[in-house]
């Protein structure tokens, strides 16, 4: 089961040492704070935490001020788990990492030490599926003797060990994980615009400049610079997935692929030489009458 993620900020006031904000790579925040790795201008509203559940997801320092009974610190909760063998969630992972790194700042480790330190603690053993590809970073701003420094952690969370026992260059077989966002298909290929009716016509380009046309376009109105058999395209457009497109140079004659259009087959819009249903065959002589009146090569 994989826990919903949540990033941290970490927090002190003055009398209370260390401070620290953690950044982690997600886009939640904790009710205490947030953290972001979004480029400056871009936020996202905070996540609601119900008080239930406030003290197991908050990382924060008790000083002398008695705390209630369900402020329960997060990375001694994920080290409770750890030693339970139990493995951690994205929240939990985020504050044992961030807590050590703070405690090595307090011990006076050197900042590049605190790197390697870091990325020495979890293993995808340690953690829910898919947590790692959660936490490709991890920022911990610590207070240090010198000031406060940001100690950035690539890949904190390592890959699995290999079991002692297995033959040199023999890969130990692993356990299939979810990866967070991943889309999975069916095997095989799927075959786009099957069964539609296809032409193929030779297109020139008898402008001065290169002119593109994306799958979408309704061929028959596409750039009237384009030397082509008009009246054969009419109603249809590239066979290419969508959002793709073909390039024609100057002076250039390219093969080009056309598949009807499906749908409704309502076409506006354009070069509004159709504005109406591609099977209309009144539409269609309209088309070509504009075509050629506007100067559409091939028309």
């Amino acid at each position: 089961m994989l826990c919903l993620p949540l990033a941290f900020l970490l927090g002190a006031s003055a009398s209370m040492a260390p401070s620290a904000l953690v950044i982690a790579p997600m886009r939640a925040f904790a009710h205490s704070g947030h953290s972001s790795c979004e480029p400056p201008g871009r936020t996202h509203g905070p996540l609601a935490v119900p008080p239930r559940n406030r003290g197991r997801t908050r990382i924060e320092y008790q000083s002398d001020r008695a705390g209630t009974a369900d402020d329960l610190h997060a990375a001694e909760l994920a080290r409770r788990y750890r030693a339970q063998g139990i493995r951690l969630s994205h929240p939990e992972a985020v504050a044992l990492i961030s807590d050590e790194v703070l405690t090595a700042a307090r011990k006076g480790m050197a900042q590049a030490d605190m790197v390697d330190y870091g990325r020495s603690l979890l293993t995808a053993d340690d953690v829910e599926s898919g947590v790692a590809h959660m936490i490709p970073f991890l920022c911990v701003e610590a207070c240090m003797a010198e000031g406060t420094k940001l100690v950035t952690i690539f890949d904190p969370i390592k890959p699995c060990p290999i079991k002692p026992g297995l033959a040199a260059g023999r890969a130990e077989p692993s356990r299939v994980e979810p990866i967070p966002g991943e889309i999975i298909t069916q095997p095989g290929e799927i075959e786009i615009n099957a069964g539609r009716e296809r032409v193929r016509v030779d297109v020139l380009n008898t402008g001065d400049r290169a002119i593109q046309v994306r799958s979408h376009a309704h061929f028959f109105e596409v750039n009237r610079a384009l030397k082509f058999d008009r009246a054969a395209t009419f109603g249809m457009r590239l066979d290419r997935p969508s959002g793709t497109g073909i390039r024609f140079e100057p002076g250039e004659i390219i093969h080009v692929d056309l598949v009807r259009i499906g749908g409704a087959g309502m076409v506006r819009g354009f070069g509004r030489l159709t504005e109406g249903s591609i099977h209309s065959g009144e539409v269609k002589q309209r088309g070509l009458r504009l075509a050629k009146e506007r100067g559409y090569q091939g028309a």
